[in-house]
């Protein structure tokens, strides 16, 4: 299956490494961490969703998985940065 889709799942990882380098980058600011979070967020409810309108499996269940994985995400990672 990763070999079918190996530039998504690049493209993917791609996206992350220059979001973790971001907000790595303005570590001085909590606030443009949390937005450069919901960007990546953004980026990646996107990026599956145009993968699977591509494929032609897209669902509603599909959609509401990825905004849930997101959302989980931001949820861990801003109470994360809040500690440090």
């Amino acid at each position: 299956m990763f070999m079918k889709h190996h530039w998504y799942y690049l493209f993917l990882f791609l996206i992350f490494v220059v979001g973790i380098i971001a907000i790595r980058l303005v570590g001085y600011s909590k606030s443009l961490q949390i937005a450069i979070l919901m960007l990546l967020a953004f980026f990646y409810i996107t990026l599956g969703i145009l993968h699977h309108a591509t494929t032609h499996t897209i669902t509603a269940k599909i959609v509401i998985e990825y905004i849930a994985i997101a959302t989980l995400g931001i949820a861990i990672l801003v109470f994360v940065l809040q500690g440090i």
